[in-house]
């Protein structure tokens, strides 16, 4: 299984940012809502959004979201969607002090990226959401002991892949039951 462990640096670098944003350790739970192709399309909130309210209310803990700078925008409106559910973490660490960030987190739930691998590697119980039908969760797993798997429920239209979606329905209706049922297997 792939490991990876953050430096000293990189757990420095994650104190101050979470002393920053008033996160407490073990206190949170970690929610990545995007990808490259995010960036580059119409990306719905709302799904994200919801699953930042439902994962709050059905654990009782702040949502850190977490994306790149070129995801800011993203992760500032499923923040500002959720109703003081979560914290926007985007472009605010370095690889390292992501995994120091995802190492302390109660769980790390997320879209398949390499987000979600580095989350697996440093020992995070870890949800790889794989929203479209031209996602192999076969190959891209996440690998660990706490990993868990959830593929889409909402189909994509013929001949869509997620390169070419018009309006990308599969993230705007997440299936929240299914992604907290299988973070919830996970923290018990």
């Amino acid at each position: 299984m792939p490991r990876f462990e953050p430096t000293a640096a990189d757990d420095a670098e994650a104190n101050r940012i979470a002393r920053e944003r008033g996160i407490e350790a073990e206190r949170y739970l970690i929610l990545h809502p995007s990808n490259a192709i995010a960036t580059q399309r119409n990306w719905p909130v709302g799904g994200w959004a919801a699953l930042a309210r439902a994962t709050h209310a059905r654990f009782g803990l702040p949502v850190v979201v977490t994306g790149s700078a070129a995801e800011r925008s993203i992760v500032e409106g499923i923040c500002a969607a959720s109703s003081g559910a979560s914290v926007a973490l985007a472009g605010a660490t370095s690889i390292g002090a992501f995994g120091s960030l995802a190492k302390r987190a109660r769980a790390y739930v997320g879209i398949t990226t390499g987000a979600m691998h580095v989350a697996a590697a440093v020992g995070a119980p870890t949800v790889g959401i794989f929203p479209f039908q031209s996602d192999f969760p076969d190959r891209w797993a996440p690998l660990g002991t706490k990993t868990a798997v959830v593929r889409a429920s909402y189909p994509c239209h013929r001949g869509d892949t997620k390169e070419r979606c018009s309006d990308y329905a599969c993230i705007a209706n997440l299936d929240v039951e299914r992604i907290l049922a299988a973070t919830e297997a996970l923290l018990r």
